[in-house]
């Protein structure tokens, strides 16, 4: 039997919420939205691409509960939204009408940037393995932006935990698995990392990180940010 691969898209902050999200260096709290907003609609963009194959589970903090934007999530994976609070989840119990025993997991922070087919593959097939295996992508400053695992997610986790190596590795979510890392991709969660995507975002090379639309929404705060951007 084929296993399933679903991705759990993972707040970093309420999103829709100014008076509640966690405001990013250097922006105001509108400006604030209208990053997390960006970077989370490219991840679901991205996955929701039919070339992947994989099932998209947004969720949302419940702080957003009733001010996300109409059309934010697609209509095909509105069911799939769950609003959650960020330091206190448990994804089987959240789905608990999904078999989560024979397959695979995949959670994505909504401030990374730069996945492709390679970069979940790599992963999934890390993952097809008899043992419970839990896999995370860092980067260079241990900075988690993506991980992965099969069986069943049972305990619960605070997303802050799982976005850093040291106190992921201490997680209940690495007990008792067989672990293994991998390089990560972009994140976006310090004014440097703003400034690496302004960079990333010049060469054409890398212009599967986002849509042409997408582009445009960054433009803009990068156009706001020009002076600091020098």
């Amino acid at each position: 039997m084929k296993q399933l691969v679903r991705i759990f898209i993972l707040p970093s902050s309420p999103l829709f919420n100014l008076d509640k999200l966690k405001p990013f260096e250097n922006f105001s709290p509108i400006f604030s939205s209208m990053l997390y907003t960006t970077s989370y609609s490219n991840l679901i963009e991205v996955f929701s691409n039919p070339g992947y194959d994989l099932g998209v589970y947004p969720l949302l903090h419940f702080y957003d509960d009733g001010l996300i934007e109409d059309e934010f999530i697609p209509t095909d994976i509105i069911s799939n939204l769950k609003l959650v609070d960020s330091e206190r989840l448990n994804i089987s119990k959240l789905f608990h009408g999904l078999d989560f025993q024979n397959n695979i997991s995949i959670f994505t922070f909504s401030d990374t940037i730069g996945y492709n087919k390679q970069t979940i593959y790599k992963m999934v097939e890390l993952l097809k393995n008899e043992d419970d295996v839990l896999v995370m992508a860092r980067n260079n400053n241990g900075s988690i932006t993506h991980f992965g695992m099969n069986g069943r997610p049972i305990y619960f986790f605070s997303i802050s935990e799982m976005s850093d190596l040291d106190s992921a590795l201490k997680s209940e979510l690495a007990l008792n698995r067989f672990i293994y890392l991998l390089e990560g991709i972009n994140p976006i969660r310090t004014f440097s990392d703003f400034k690496e995507l302004y960079r990333l975002l010049s060469i054409k090379e890398n212009f599967y990180f986002c849509s042409l639309e997408i582009h445009k929404q960054f433009n803009n705060l990068f156009i706001e940010f020009k002076e600091m951007l020098k």
